[in-house]
């Protein structure tokens, strides 16, 4: 994870470079975000930056480190923020003085007690709004992605994927629906695994059952009573992967009866 930039920040016009912001923040990569994400939703909370912004575009903003320091107090860097407001008359800024912040003073556990209980059961102010949407009026015609072409490499790969182990899914608990099911089915009408596809599956599974099935002692588990037992209380089945039955012979054989006595029952052919 990378370190937090603690310091001073500038917004500048390229069309218009006397147009400036300046800001401060503990955590200034997360401070730009946030920025440009109130920006491109048009919910930004100084009036003249988002009429620039809406006006002229993402790509004329221009965003700057102007001083970077450790974080010592907030009143240092409200000080720090105070003198560039005095010292460069900022044209975006609507208060051109700073006024008291809540700036490295966290709540307290009753503050958030009460505040949590002032929030339940009233919808979220953000229910219905797409999450991570950006319209395409926020870029300029012509924009490139910036990772258009980039390649993460086996250490950024592996990274993401650690990070996820044991999460939920993005897509967790939603549904496709008719439309998007049909659109599915006939964009895979007609493809065909290649071999190469098929062997990897195939791996993929049997590393999966044999995690799944085998203790570490090399004893297997009967998917009927769900204990584990030595393989020789299980029968040969060439169906399967590891080439055993999947029930001990104590469950084959009872589940065997109890089958014989149901189509007994209901009249069927044994």
């Amino acid at each position: 994870m990378s370190e937090k930039i603690c310091g001073i920040y500038q917004f500048q016009s390229k069309i218009k470079p006397e147009r400036i912001y300046i800001g401060s923040s503990t955590d200034i990569k997360s401070r730009r975000r946030q920025h440009f994400y109130d920006l491109r939703h048009d919910k930004h909370h100084n009036p003249i930056l988002q009429h620039h912004f809406n006006k002229y575009g993402e790509f004329d903003m221009g965003f700057f480190i102007v001083e970077q320091f450790s974080f010592i107090s907030k009143e240092h860097i409200l000080e720090r923020e105070k003198y560039y407001l005095n010292t460069l008359n900022p044209w975006f800024n609507v208060l051109r003085e700073t006024c008291n912040t809540r700036l490295g003073i966290p709540h307290t556990p009753e503050v958030c007690r009460k505040m949590s209980e002032f929030r339940k059961g009233k919808p979220s102010c953000k229910k219905g709004i797409k999450t991570g949407f950006v319209p395409k009026s926020a870029f300029p015609k012509g924009h490139i992605p910036w990772s258009k072409g980039k390649v993460a490499t086996p250490e950024t790969i592996e990274r993401l994927r650690n990070s996820h182990l044991g999460k939920p899914g993005a897509r967790l608990g939603c549904h496709l629906t008719e439309e998007q099911k049909e659109n599915l089915r006939q964009k895979n009408i007609g493809k065909k695994r290649s071999q190469e596809t098929k062997d990897k599956v195939r791996k993929k599974n049997i590393m999966a059952f044999f995690e799944r099935v085998y203790s570490e002692d090399g004893d297997k588990r009967c998917a009927h009573c769900e204990e584990y037992f030595g393989l020789n209380y299980f029968i040969n089945n060439n169906r399967t992967y590891d080439g055993l039955h999947y029930y001990c012979n104590k469950c084959r054989k009872q589940t065997k009866k109890e089958s014989k006595i149901r189509n007994r029952k209901y009249g069927r052919n044994i």
